[in-house]
């Protein structure tokens, strides 16, 4: 289903990742069971299915926390709130982005989870036409990126362009231009063919 993902082949992806998860299902392997459904939600909510996406997304949170996988509940979170924004309920989002935030600094959480939620923030901020804060939020998630021992490439073309559409939003085109071209560099170099069509 991965690999059908990053060919494009969106139906084959769906398929595969049904029967994925009824074979784990099946077999009562929770973990790998998390993972299918998180690409699962993905799928569905490309679909426009946001019930079916927030449904598959919320069973995977609950798995990754009943096996402690920290990172992923983390990453799970963040999609959870994304999917909740665009079902309209951005309030909701915010709050649960804002409160996990809180969380990982006193838990001592990767940086690369809380630059993604802090990302994230700046795109609620931007949509909300909060330009000024919307930059603070990208500025803080670089940071905390670059202090990440690992750096994903695929999140570095995504924050640049975020931060190309908010120049876009300033007039400063230019700058955007140059900002894209940035983000398209990074997300080819993590080989992820969906980062690289949403940059």
């Amino acid at each position: 289903g991965s690999i059908k993902e990053n060919d494009g082949d969106a139906d084959g992806m769906l398929a595969d990742l049904l029967a994925a998860a009824e074979i784990q299902r099946e077999l009562g392997e929770r973990w790998s069971l998390g993972m299918t459904l998180g690409s699962l939600s993905d799928a569905l909510s490309k679909r426009g299915d946001l019930a079916g996406a927030t449904t598959a997304m919320e069973e995977a949170t609950r798995l990754a926390g009943e096996l402690n996988a920290r990172d992923d509940v983390g990453f799970q979170r963040v999609w959870l709130a994304g999917l909740r924004a665009q079902g309209g309920d951005v309030e909701w989002a915010r709050a649960d982005l804002e409160s996990f935030l809180a969380e990982m600094s006193r838990e001592g959480f990767a940086h690369r989870t809380a630059a993604f939620v802090v990302m994230v923030l700046g795109e609620f901020d931007r949509a909300e036409g909060k330009l000024d804060s919307a930059r603070e939020r990208y500025r803080q998630a670089d940071e905390m990126q670059q202090r990440a021992p690992l750096v994903a490439p695929q999140f570095r073309g995504m924050l640049r362009a975020f931060e190309a559409h908010l120049a876009i939003a300033e007039g400063c085109y230019e700058a955007a231009a140059a900002l894209v071209t940035e983000g398209i560099a990074h997300a080819m170099g993590g080989k992820d063919m969906p980062v690289i069509a949403l940059v």
